[in-house]
C-alpha cells in the first residue's frame, strides 16, 4: 500500500470512530423540555345601558352597565363552564371617568369597573328584566382595571375596549385556571353604529377576555429527535 493511501485509510477510520462516539453521546443527552403557550379565552355577548347623552357618546360621571350572556362556543376556556346545566351571565358596572372627542377619534375612560359572572339553572336572562342577569349564583367577581374605550370615526367601527380583568371573589374562584389568576387581557367591543338593541339599551357589548397558559412537553434525547427526520 502506498504511503498516501495508508494515511487516507487511517484518517477515514479515525473519522468513523469520532462519528460513532458523537452519536453515542448524543443518544444519551436528554434535551430540555420545551414549553408552548396556549391562549385561554372567554366570550360573552349582550347589550349596554348608559345615561347618555347618545349611543357612542359619554360624559364624566354617567353610569355604564353591560349585561351579557355566555357564547355557546368557547375555545380553550379559562373556566369549566357547564352550559348543559346552567346559563352564565356576565355583568359590568362602570362610571365614566372622562370622555374626549378628538374629531377623528373618541376616547372614553371608565376607570375601574366591577365585573361579576353568575350561573343560573332556572330563569333565563331577559333584557326586559335586568334582575334576571344577577339572580343566580355569583361564581366569579372582581375588577375591570384601566377600562378604556377608543373609537375611530369610520362607518360601522365599534369602540375597542381594553384593560385587565382580575377576579378575586365568587363561589367558584378556585375553578379559575391558575394561569389567569393575575388577570385576563380584555379585547372588548362596544357596537353603537350597527345592530339592533332591545328597548332601554343603547349599544351592543361583546366580551373577549384572554390569558396565556404555558404548557410543557416531554423531554427527548438527541437520538429521538433525529429519528423524527429519518
Amino acid at each position: 500500500m502506498r504511503f498516501a493511501d495508508l494515511i487516507l485509510n487511517q484518517g477515514a477510520s479515525n473519522m468513523q470512530k469520532f462519528k460513532s462516539l458523537a452519536v453515542g453521546v448524543g443518544m444519551a443527552i436528554a434535551l430540555p423540555a420545551l414549553a408552548s403557550a396556549v391562549t385561554l379565552e372567554g366570550h360573552f355577548s349582550g347589550h349596554a345601558d348608559h345615561d347618555g347623552p347618545a349611543p357612542g357618546e359619554y360624559a364624566a360621571g354617567v353610569t355604564y352597565d353591560a349585561y351579557t350572556v355566555i357564547n355557546t362556543t368557547q375555545t380553550n376556556p379559562w373556566f369549566p363552564w357547564d352550559q348543559v346545566s346552567f346559563e352564565y351571565t356576565a355583568v359590568i358596572n362602570a362610571t365614566v371617568s372622562s370622555y374626549t372627542d378628538f374629531g377623528v377619534q373618541r376616547v372614553v375612560d371608565f376607570g375601574v369597573a366591577s365585573v361579576a359572572i353568575y350561573k343560573d339553572a332556572g330563569t333565563a336572562a331577559d333584557y326586559a328584566n335586568k334582575a334576571t342577569f344577577t339572580d343566580g349564583t355569583l361564581v366569579l367577581s372582581g375588577e375591570f382595571q384601566n377600562m378604556i374605550g377608543s373609537h375611530f370615526e369610520f362607518p360601522g367601527l365599534p369602540y375597542d375596549v381594553t384593560g385587565v380583568v382580575v377576579f378575586n371573589g365568587g363561589a367558584e374562584l378556585g375553578s379559575l385556571n391558575p394561569a389567569c389568576s393575575g388577570g385576563l387581557v380584555a379585547n372588548d367591543f362596544i357596537n353603537f353604529l350597527i345592530g339592533t338593541n332591545p328597548a332601554g339599551y343603547e349599544e351592543g357589548y361583546d366580551i373577549e377576555w384572554k390569558c396565556t397558559e404555558t404548557v410543557g412537553t416531554d423531554e427527548s434525547t438527541w437520538g429521538q429527535m433525529k429519528g423524527l427526520y429519518r
